[in-house]
């Protein structure tokens, strides 16, 4: 999936960060961050790829639990590939 865009939301009175990937369909999917996952998909930013690892629904909300970055686009639009091993 990779990062559209990013908007703050509230979900009883408590304010997220929800982001909306683009999925491998070309379709928009909604996650709220789980407020104990890793934020590094808000640091890189829109265009990061990820690949999820867990997520939930709660209160038909989508939750991401868990997800590893793939690739980012820095500031010079250059792609740079994540290897996690």
């Amino acid at each position: 999936m990779t990062v559209k865009k990013f908007m703050p939301t509230l979900i009883k009175g408590q304010k997220f960060d929800k982001v909306i990937f683009q999925d491998m369909n070309g379709q928009d999917v909604e996650y709220v961050l789980h407020p104990k996952a890793n934020k590094d998909v808000m640091k890189y930013g829109v265009g990061t790829v990820i690949e999820l690892k867990k997520s939930l629904v709660e209160m038909n909300t989508n939750i991401l639990c868990k997800y590893e970055i793939k690739h980012i686009i820095n500031s010079d639009e250059i792609l740079t590939e994540f290897n996690s091993k």
